[in-house]
C-alpha cells in the first residue's frame, strides 16, 4: 500500500513533466518557420498526412462500391474475365496481379484501372 508521501511524489513528478512538455511545445511552436509544413521543415511526411488526389487514388486502385458494381456489370455484359480482359486470356503465373519483375502484387481494381484508365465501364 502506498503512503501519502509517495502519492505526493508521483503527482509532483507528473506536474513537472506536464510543465516541461508545455514549455517544450511552446518553444517548438515559437521557433517553427512561419508558413512551413512538417514535411518542408523535417524532410519527411507524417504517416497520417498522406495527400491524396484523384490521380493518386486511381493509381492506388481506389474504386468506390457503386463503381465496383458498374465494373461487375461491365464484365458480365462484355463477357470478359474477372480482370476485364478477353475471357480466353492466359497469364504467366495464372494471374496478372503479380508483377514478376518487381515482386509487387496489385489488387484486381488496380489492374483494372491500369488496363482501362478511361474507366470503360462508365461509358
Amino acid at each position: 500500500m502506498l503512503s501519502h508521501g509517495a502519492d505526493k511524489g508521483f503527482s509532483s513528478s507528473f506536474a513537472i513533466l506536464v510543465v516541461l512538455l508545455l514549455v517544450f511545445g511552446a518553444m517548438l511552436w515559437g521557433m517553427w518557420p512561419k508558413g512551413k509544413g512538417f514535411e518542408e521543415v523535417m524532410g519527411f511526411p507524417l504517416p497520417w498526412e498522406k495527400k491524396s488526389t484523384t490521380t493518386d487514388a486511381q493509381n492506388e486502385g481506389f474504386v468506390s462500391m457503386p463503381e465496383r458494381l458498374q465494373i461487375e456489370k461491365w464484365i458480365t455484359k462484355n463477357r470478359l474475365n474477372e480482370y476485364g480482359d478477353r475471357a480466353d486470356t492466359l497469364y504467366p503465373g495464372s494471374s496478372p496481379l503479380m508483377d514478376e519483375s518487381t515482386g509487387r502484387a496489385m489488387t484486381r481494381y488496380e489492374y483494372l484501372l491500369k488496363m482501362h484508365p478511361d474507366r470503360s465501364w462508365k461509358k
